[in-house]
């Protein structure tokens, strides 16, 4: 129709149109709406469907499911599972990552190898002395018991059984903690998930994790009196939680140490989100504070063996391990 599409030079180069995420240039002709095109100088932009999906950039920066890379590369996604797999088939010598600051011999704690951020900002990082902030040691095993009752934050204990023998990875057979007096005590139970297929590991069964250093919170009952910021935690009468211990040394029967103070006849303190308010300043600066509503309300309650418990998640870092 008298339209130039497509021109090719003496040297052998050719061009055309720049195309739009909804017509790409270089397209096939059964799926017109997916390509590449030319959105800027110096740029390339993949379509799919007729939506830009990935753009590299004139700064050779990539970016995945967003128009702009602030970063070498950018992704960005709305998904509900994995985001990112690395898979490495090679059946010995893996290495599945490799961060490297090349220019350096030597790495300041001011560099930082990655760092963490939620929606409120950053909540961690691994820094040039590989000093983890912030840090609560996780640990993995699994259990032969029924699980339905198990509730984040009871204390469990090792079997005695290693289902793996790796250097640094030597899990455990675990069970919640049969009460006062348990020296087999391994940490504080947090979640159940799927198992992988590792050697000594039933598939069968969820892999069980629990955390041994660092902070977090753990079950304690009133049977001992009340807990005060230093005291130690160790098992209490009932599988599974803990109570204040009678003395001050740490001992294989040591489970954490309380950072909350909890007085059992006072109730417990319990915040609820009651909405935002907008502030205004001088100069038409507005900003948004959170509403929030506190009460007291009496500590939940668990029987056991004919007497009542009152219990509670109480604050603590771990010292199992």
């Amino acid at each position: 129709g008298g339209v130039e599409r497509l021109r090719v030079s003496s040297a052998g180069l050719w061009s055309g149109t720049l195309g739009s995420e909804a017509g790409p240039a270089w397209a096939n002709l059964s799926d017109t709406d997916t390509g590449l095109f030319v959105p800027a100088a110096d740029t390339l932009a993949f379509a799919l469907g007729g939506i830009e999906r990935m753009r590299l950039d004139s700064s050779q920066r990539l970016a995945v499911g967003t128009l702009s890379a602030n970063f070498t590369l950018s992704v960005e996604a709305n998904v509900a599972g994995t985001m990112v797999e690395i898979d490495n088939s090679r059946g010995g010598g893996k290495e599945g990552l490799r961060l490297r600051f090349s220019g350096d011999a030597v790495i300041p704690v001011t560099d930082r190898f990655m760092s963490f951020y939620n929606s409120a900002g950053e909540v961690g990082s691994v820094t040039g002395e590989v000093v983890y902030n912030t840090f609560t040691g996780g640990h993995e095993g699994q259990t032969d018991d029924d699980i339905a009752a198990w509730r984040p934050g009871m204390i469990l204990s090792a079997t005695g059984q290693a289902l793996t023998h790796g250097m640094a990875r030597a899990l455990a057979k675990v069970r919640l903690a049969s009460g006062r007096g348990d020296a087999a005590v391994i940490g504080v139970f947090t979640e159940a998930r799927a198992t992988s297929h590792e050697k000594g590991m039933d598939p069968a069964r969820p892999l069980i994790s629990y955390n041994a250093l660092g902070d977090g919170l753990v079950l304690v009952l009133d049977s001992a009196g009340n807990l005060e910021p230093g005291d130690y935690i160790a098992c209490g009468p009932v599988p599974g939680y803990g109570e204040r211990q009678e003395d001050d040394r740490w001992q294989s029967t040591t489970v954490a140490k309380a950072t909350e103070r909890v007085d059992w006849s006072a109730g417990r303190l319990v915040e609820e989100e009651a909405g935002e308010q907008t502030l205004s300043a001088p100069g038409g600066v507005s900003a948004q504070r959170r509403i929030v509503r506190r009460r007291v309300e009496p500590f939940p309650t668990l029987s056991w063996n004919g007497r009542v418990y009152r219990c509670h998640l109480a604050a603590c870092t771990y010292h199992c391990g």
